[in-house]
C-alpha cells in the first residue's frame, strides 16, 4: 500500500496532454480543488522521468524473461520501480533522492539547488496588460523546423493574475505562462 505524502498536491503542472483535458479528469481535479497549469512547451522533467521509468521497467522484464518467467504483468513492477526511483537514486538537479527532497527540512536546499542550476541567460521583455502577443502553438513531435512556433494571430493580454507564485497571463480567455507568449513590437 502506498503511503500518503505529508503534504497534498494542490497544483498539477502538465504539457497539453489530451487525456488531461477530458471532462472527467478536469471534473475530478476541480472537485479535489487541484489547480491545473498547462504549458504548450514540453514538460522536460516529466519526459525524463518517463524515459527512466521505461528503462527500469525494461531491465526488470528482461531479467525475469532470462529467468524463464512467462506470465509477466508489467504493472506489478510499478511499486518496486517507484521505491528504487524515490529512495536509491540521487538527482543531479536537486543533489538528493526524491524521498529526501520532499522533506520539509530539505526544502531550502532543494530550492537553492534548483535556482543554481536554472538557466538565467534568457531575456524576455516585460509583459503588461494591453500588450500584443502571439501564442506558442501546441507541441507536435512531427512539426518540422520550418513550421512556425507561434500563432499568426495577434492577441492582447487581458489580465495578469498571481497563482501559486507564478504570473499567469490571461490571453484569449485562458491563463498562460510567460514562456508561451512572444511580445509583438
Amino acid at each position: 500500500m502506498l503511503k500518503k505524502h505529508e503534504r497534498e498536491t494542490k497544483i498539477y503542472f502538465s504539457d497539453n496532454e489530451g487525456s488531461i483535458n477530458s471532462k472527467d479528469v478536469l471534473g475530478y481535479l476541480e472537485k479535489e480543488k487541484i489547480d491545473v497549469i498547462t504549458t504548450r512547451n514540453h514538460a522536460h522533467f516529466v519526459e525524463r522521468f518517463i524515459r527512466t521509468f521505461k528503462l527500469y521497467l525494461r531491465k526488470r522484464i528482461d531479467y525475469d524473461l532470462k529467468q524463464g518467467k512467462t506470465n509477466i504483468q508489467w504493472h506489478t513492477y510499478i511499486y518496486p520501480i517507484m521505491l528504487t526511483y524515490n529512495n536509491k537514486h540521487e538527482h543531479s538537479t536537486t543533489n538528493m533522492k526524491p524521498a529526501d527532497a520532499i522533506k520539509e527540512d530539505n526544502r531550502l536546499d532543494v530550492k537553492m539547488n534548483l535556482e543554481l542550476k536554472a538557466k538565467r541567460d534568457r531575456r524576455y521583455p516585460e509583459l503588461k496588460v494591453g500588450d500584443k502577443v502571439k501564442i506558442m502553438l501546441r507541441y507536435n513531435k512531427f512539426r518540422k523546423e520550418h513550421n512556425p512556433l507561434y500563432s499568426d494571430s495577434k492577441y492582447e493580454i487581458e489580465k495578469i493574475e498571481q497563482k501559486h507564485g507564478l504570473n499567469m497571463y490571461i490571453v484569449n480567455g485562458r491563463p498562460r505562462l510567460k514562456n508561451e507568449l512572444i511580445k509583438i513590437a
